[in-house]
């Protein structure tokens, strides 16, 4: 795709500024990762009051219900997702946020159900953080591949290994965006973590995200 041409017709408004450093790889991945996380802040500020509301409400459910018994058969699990389903539906919202997060609170009662340990003050921030990481998914990641040319030149293998190299920065982003919120119960002051730390790998190219 020639510079100067459309970039990424599936991407919405800022999201395209990441894909952009992405492809153009001239960006370590920790200030790429930053970059989708100051893009990410702005969206989850604007459009996921209700999300919120509705992850309080859901751990609120699955924290009175959290034991071995609780969770032991199909059918129990199954009513359980129900009280879900009318939770979210009693709420006035976007569709597509109300949809991410019945994706993350049945992922979280999956867990669950699973055997996964958590105490019930950690449920809301499960949600939440399950929230995010899919608001992302949906937004940013899963996009990507619907486009054919990308931008820069980039090919498809490299842009996804470049992708693939964000995640441990995100996940850091995520839980911080999700604790603070949880913390202050509200999302007025989104906070970006304040360095990423990791190990240096003497083989990385340090200009390519």
């Amino acid at each position: 795709m020639p510079d100067g041409d459309r970039v990424h017709s599936h991407l919405r408004g800022f999201y395209k500024k990441p894909y952009k450093m992405l492809c153009e790889g001239v960006a370590r991945p920790e200030e790429c990762a930053r970059i989708v996380l100051d893009v990410l802040r702005s969206d989850l500020e604007q459009i996921a009051k209700v999300p919120f509301l509705l992850a309080r409400n859901i751990s609120d459910l699955l924290s009175q219900k959290i034991g071995p018994l609780e969770f032991s058969n199909d059918f129990a699990a199954a009513g359980i997702s129900r009280q879900i389903d009318e939770l979210i539906r009693q709420v006035d919202g976007p569709s597509r946020e109300k949809e991410l997060i019945s994706r993350a609170s049945k992922t979280v009662l999956n867990d669950l159900r699973h055997g996964r340990e958590m105490d019930a003050s950690n449920v809301q921030l499960a949600i939440f953080n399950r929230y995010i990481r899919d608001k992302y998914d949906a937004e940013f990641k899963e996009r990507i591949p619907l486009s054919n040319d990308h931008h820069h030149g980039v090919s498809h293998s490299e842009l996804m290994r470049r992708l693939e190299a964000l995640e441990p920065y995100l996940d850091l982003g995520f839980h911080k965006f999700a604790q603070t919120a949880i913390k202050d119960q509200n999302l007025d002051n989104l906070r970006l973590p304040r360095q990423f730390r990791r190990e240096i790998n003497l083989d990385e190219d340090l200009l390519a995200c």
